[in-house]
């Protein structure tokens, strides 16, 4: 049976389906801090979001700010609830929560979604107001172009025991590196022509990998003809990938 009963609270509606018995606010009402069911009268908000439409990349900080919350009503009778796509959401839970907003950490793209803040003022018993705000926050997709230089140069018979680089230029849009100089920022592989398989190439007296003005580079100490093969110069991190190969001959 289901109907308002005084007893659990009014303006409430209880259920009580196969033992289990629950309420809930009847139409047109919602619950206050104190648990009560109460009539809360749309207005407009005296808070609006700094930017309402934020683009970020991973890893970054997001901060959610709210503006215009500065009177004494706020302060003292409001209370904020946020919704991500339309599911209950707790800031606290990705980051830290103030009544002026929120800040995602360490953003990553599961974090890309619809934010809204539902306010709730409670003045008294007769006089609560709501209003909402919403934030949208996207992430910035990355991409990176990666090609070698000098391919034509490479594409001759290239001479035993003389030192000599592939070098790997790479275009990085809406990705943040840690370190732009670090060489490690790309992986060097030599490719098995008949298994297709990729071996990662690791520095030694035979290899060396640096940056340099800008680019990536595969150095060749002493290059002899078992060297001859197919190298792979690949981009791989924040979810972005790109790579690009060459074969090179010595002999």
């Amino acid at each position: 049976s289901s109907g308002i009963n005084a007893e659990y609270g009014e303006h409430e509606v209880c259920f009580n389906t196969e033992g289990n018995f629950n309420c809930e606010c009847e139409e047109g009402f919602e619950e206050g801090k104190d648990g009560t069911c109460k009539d809360f009268t749309p207005t407009e908000c005296d808070v609006r979001p700094k930017d309402d439409d934020i683009k970020t990349m991973t890893g970054k900080k997001v901060q959610v700010k709210l503006l215009g919350e500065v009177k004494k009503t706020w302060k003292k009778f409001a209370d904020i609830s946020w919704l991500k796509n339309n599911e209950p959401w707790d800031p606290r839970s990705d980051g830290k929560e103030k009544f002026n907003g929120f800040t995602i950490r360490d953003f990553q793209a599961e974090d890309a979604a619809i934010y809204v803040g539902n306010i709730f003022i409670e003045k008294s018993k007769d006089e609560n107001y709501k209003c909402s705000v919403t934030v949208t926050i996207s992430l910035k997709e990355g991409s990176a172009k990666i090609d070698i230089k000098e391919r034509d140069k490479l594409a001759s018979t290239q001479k035993v025991g003389k030192g000599m680089a592939i070098i790997c230029d790479v275009e990085l849009t809406n990705v943040d590196l840690e370190n732009a100089g670090d060489p490690n920022n790309v992986n060097w592989y030599r490719v098995n022509q008949e298994t297709g398989e990729d071996t990662i190439v690791e520095p030694t007296d035979m290899y060396k990998i640096n940056k340099s003005k800008g680019t990536y580079r595969l150095w060749f100490v002493s290059p002899q003809p078992e060297d001859s093969g197919t190298y792979k110069c690949e981009f791989n991190q924040q979810g972005v990938q790109a790579s690009t190969d060459i074969s090179v001959v010595w002999g």
